[in-house]
């Protein structure tokens, strides 16, 4: 990726992210799906102000932690247990966009599983 490719993405995210109402929370995969590693790269690294804390994995679990769930949770964001209760907290852009785009290549999407190799013997 070019540098000028870089800096465009990393404002694409930020933007992304700094979009995302106060009580809120987007999974990496909601900001860009094709790359959600690198949308936590660009979190991790970036020096714009961006509340980094209001994007989850996609199965609702924070990052960092506690840390993060404690600034959720000042925020009224809904957690069951250690996770983001994601269907109650997902902001709407992104749940009208989870609901619209189907999920491809990820685990339960119909492909078969990879083939196990026989032990020697059997």
């Amino acid at each position: 990726m070019s540098r000028r490719s870089w800096l465009e993405f990393e404002a694409l995210v930020v933007e992304q992210v700094r979009e995302i109402p106060r009580g809120s929370v987007a999974t990496y995969g909601d900001i860009y799906r094709r790359a959600p590693r690198r949308v936590g790269f660009v979190l991790a690294t970036t020096r714009e102000e961006v509340p980094w804390y209001r994007v989850v994995r996609s199965d609702g679990t924070p990052a960092l932690g506690e840390r993060q769930l404690a600034l959720l949770r000042k925020e009224g964001v809904p957690i069951r247990g250690h996770r983001v209760d994601l269907d109650r907290a997902r902001g709407p852009a992104f749940a009208d966009r989870e609901a619209r785009s189907p999920k491809v290549g990820r685990r339960g999407s119909g492909r078969s599983a990879p083939r196990v190799p026989r032990s020697v013997g059997e």
